[in-house]
């Protein structure tokens, strides 16, 4: 508990407490605090602070007195039940959707490939195509969107997918995306500091776990199978947000990272954590509006 005279710039001084044991919540202490009324939100402000080096606060009761006020705080450590001084004190991986706009042209199956439902051929994806094939295609396409008298693509051919797409002016879609965020709580007193290194740059899995090592162990999160899970065709890709440091309750404070997934990016805007290899990072090889 708090051992000082006074309570940082106050005049608040500490009473003879008294340690209780509850069933199913184990030991804690009780510290009665008396001083003026007028210096009560300072104290409670300087409390706040030293409160997590004790286990934080469970329980405080203010009692008016005249010009004085009395403050019993409850404390989750007692003598009787140290607390462990863990560091941090918890660490929480969860996870989240959210939805993220991709370019029709980046989706999986345009790029890659794919077989259509009514044709058993698969058709060729934009990132296998010769130079030469692209640009006949593409103009190929302009021709057709230009001239409704022309004749048209096979059905169920990529010409004509994309032919489609330009006419009904979709340039966009959204598709599922994931949100992995790890919160650690932490004491004022912590070692631990939000990490700056690697923020806005893309990570496969492996580079993932080697930057999270606790990331493994989350169970509920399902990482081995997080790890091969693909959406529009393509394993996930992961890029690192800014961290937060938010401050809760009972002097702790959280530092919270965030990774959102991506199944393509663009390697000439988007860095990589490790060296960029095609066969470790999924990526959109070719712009189609270029």
């Amino acid at each position: 508990m708090p051992t000082t005279t006074y309570i940082g710039e106050t005049d608040f001084t500490q009473q003879q407490g008294v340690d209780q044991f509850i069933e199913g919540q184990g030991w804690s202490s009780t510290v009665p605090y008396r001083g003026s009324a007028s210096q009560l939100n300072g104290f409670l402000a300087e409390l706040l602070l030293l409160a997590g080096q004790f286990g934080g606060i469970t329980a405080l009761r203010i009692t008016p007195d005249g010009p004085y006020v009395n403050v019993d705080v409850t404390y989750a450590q007692s003598p009787y039940n140290p607390a462990v001084n863990q560091d941090p004190i918890s660490t929480v991986w969860t996870l989240h959707s959210s939805m993220n706009e991709v370019s029709a042209l980046g989706i999986g199956k345009i790029q890659n490939g794919f077989i259509p439902i009514l044709k058993g051929v698969r058709l060729k994806g934009l990132n296998e195509m010769k130079t030469d094939e692209l640009a006949a295609l593409k103009s190929e396409i302009e021709l057709q969107a230009a001239d409704t008298t022309r004749e048209r693509f096979a059905d169920n051919t990529m010409g004509a997918f994309l032919l489609a797409l330009k006419l009904r002016e979709e340039t966009a879609f959204m598709v599922p995306s994931y949100v992995l965020k790890k919160t650690e709580t932490v004491f004022v007193k912590t070692q631990l500091v939000a990490s700056h290194t690697n923020v806005g740059k893309i990570h496969n899995y492996s580079d993932l776990t080697s930057a999270e090592l606790s990331l493994p162990a989350a169970i509920l999160v399902d990482p081995i199978r997080m790890s091969s899970a693909e959406i529009q065709g393509r394993k996930i890709n992961w890029m690192k947000m800014p961290p937060e440091v938010d401050r809760i309750t009972g002097g702790r404070y959280q530092i919270i990272q965030e990774y959102w997934s991506f199944n393509a990016f663009n390697p000439y805007i988007y860095d990589t954590v490790s060296s960029f290899n095609e066969n470790t990072y999924n990526q959109v090889l070719y712009d189609f509006n270029k």
